[in-house]
């Protein structure tokens, strides 16, 4: 799953999972639809422009159990439809078993991970999808700097801990490359390894922290095969202001990535929000210049519907070493909960 982050604040009445209750199944969902309008320049000679209609259906199961042994098992499975013509849905699910506060969890692109971002206080999505949504190609900060795999999105084991307001996780997939099947060939997968360490919660009230750490290994376990992904972030509630700073960094071999970000919003009414998100974004390559990212946004919440409209402007896309290749534009989005 792409990693767009919706916030919640003015789009929290859409993202919340009402359901029905079935034999104790929690049912429900959402869907979201998004119009892109970007003009983009890829070089100092060329520029175009154009615009995109998305949508993005999700379907949310749950369910709660308690167990014999005074263990609790749950289960929460979102199935995605994203893709016209798509044969094979996405599906992200993690099932735990456990007490409250420790537990184990079994799961794939579900579940505590280093990649989503409560710390932000944004209005809509994340500044670096919205850049997306409005260029040509990717820019660097796109999906949080996580250019490798995220222990979290293949299939992994993790042990989970409710500590100081929040969740303590150990995450490990074994196999980056894992078709997600209960009987594929353990010998046949060629993938690497990966692990994440992380924190996120509210250890003091009004405050949101996250901390972790993410490490891919390549099939073949040698130093430049190392992929890292480091995050530190933390915001605070002043009322109707809430204000978040988040910096990320990624290493391979000699390649450094960072990235900071940025993100204030102001509830100017119970159903109105506006927000503001800028990021800089960096790389050691010689010659390349700072990824800047500016987002203006506002959202309102119509209770179980909302409509956020963001206005972006992208500068040096890529942090490449070619000055000048930007992009603006519009983003509208609209989700409905059920």
């Amino acid at each position: 799953m792409n990693k767009k982050l919706l916030c919640s604040t003015a789009l929290a009445g859409a993202l919340i999972v009402s359901g029905s209750a079935l034999a104790e199944l929690k049912i429900g969902g959402n869907f979201t639809h998004t119009a892109n309008f970007g003009s983009d320049k890829a070089s100092s000679g060329s520029t175009g422009s154009n615009e995109s209609l998305g949508t993005e259906m999700n379907l949310v199961l749950s369910k709660t159990a308690n167990l014999s042994n005074g263990m609790i098992a749950t289960y929460t499975g979102v199935i995605e439809f994203d893709s016209a013509g798509s044969t094979t849905p996405d599906v992200e699910y993690q099932a735990t078993l456990g007490t409250k506060d420790v537990y184990v969890g079994l799961g794939s692109d579900a579940g505590n991970n280093i990649s989503s971002s409560p710390t932000l206080p944004a209005v809509g999505y994340h500044v670096g999808s919205l850049a997306l949504n409005v260029s040509k190609s990717d820019p660097l900060n796109y999906d949080g700097l996580l250019n490798g795999t995220e222990a979290n999105n293949e299939s992994h084991v993790s042990l989970n801990a409710k500590v100081a307001g929040g969740t303590a996780s150990i995450i490990y997939t074994p196999n980056t490359t894992d078709s997600d099947n209960d009987s594929q060939s353990v010998i046949s997968s060629s993938g690497g390894s990966a692990m994440a360490y992380l924190y996120q919660g509210s250890p003091v009230e009004n405050v949101n922290f996250i901390i972790g750490r993410n490490v891919e290994k390549g099939a073949t376990d040698t130093a430049a095969a190392e992929i890292t992904n480091d995050k530190i972030g933390v915001s605070y509630n002043f009322g109707k202001i809430r204000a978040g700073y988040e910096y990320q960094k990624y290493e391979v071999g000699t390649t450094e990535e960072t990235a900071d970000n940025f993100a204030v919003t102001f509830a100017a009414s119970d159903s109105l929000t506006l927000g503001v998100q800028y990021s800089k974004a960096d790389t050691n390559t010689a010659g390349a210049h700072d990824e800047k990212i500016l987002a203006l946004s506002a959202g309102y919440n119509l209770g179980g519907a909302s409509i956020a409209v963001s206005l972006v402007d992208v500068e040096n896309l890529g942090a490449t070493t070619t000055n000048g290749v930007d992009s603006q534009g519009v983003v509208i989005t609209t989700k409905i909960g059920f």
